[in-house]
């Protein structure tokens, strides 16, 4: 969920970007090639799914878990001017 900061903006931290990118890649997927998997599969197409899933989870969690417990030392250093769209250190 969105942080409201001091001054009245939003901001949205890493789990919430990293669930907005894990729903937009299912569902690109899910609404993309589910006629195409329908045709190759037939009616085993939710068993399909499922071996997919499992699959797709085994290979990405590694990933996933980096990159919410990634440690980003130089982040706070560094300020970023709104006005001139420059990064001043």
């Amino acid at each position: 969920m969105a942080k409201t900061n001091a001054d009245g903006s939003k901001s949205l931290g890493r789990g919430d970007l990293l669930a907005i990118a894990i729903g937009n890649v299912i569902g690109g997927g899910v609404m993309t090639m589910t006629g195409l998997a329908i045709g190759i599969t037939g009616r085993s197409i939710v068993l399909s799914y499922i071996i997919c899933a499992v699959m797709v989870t085994i290979v990405a969690l590694p990933q996933f878990l980096e990159l919410l417990l990634c440690d980003v030392q130089f982040l706070p250093s560094i300020e970023v001017d709104r006005v001139d769209e420059k990064v001043v250190e």
